[in-house]
């Protein structure tokens, strides 16, 4: 699999927005891994919520680098 991650607002204020883009990555992911993946790898989906606060989201970011998940 090849992890694909997304980060933004999933709750709070803002989370009207995290849904949007969850649900975006989601239809994207559905659609490749529904036409055999990525060179045959599937995409694995990762949401995570910033709760949209720039600190959190600043540590997800470089948690994202460290662990090379896109």
């Amino acid at each position: 699999d090849i992890p694909l991650a997304v980060a933004g607002p999933m709750t709070g204020d803002s989370a009207v927005y995290g849904e949007e883009m969850r649900r975006g990555a989601q239809l994207a992911t559905d659609d490749i891994n529904a036409r055999g993946g990525i060179g045959g790898c599937k995409i694995a989906l990762m949401v995570l919520d910033d709760q949209g606060d720039p600190a959190t989201a600043i540590a997800i970011a470089r948690a994202f680098a460290r662990d090379r998940i896109r």
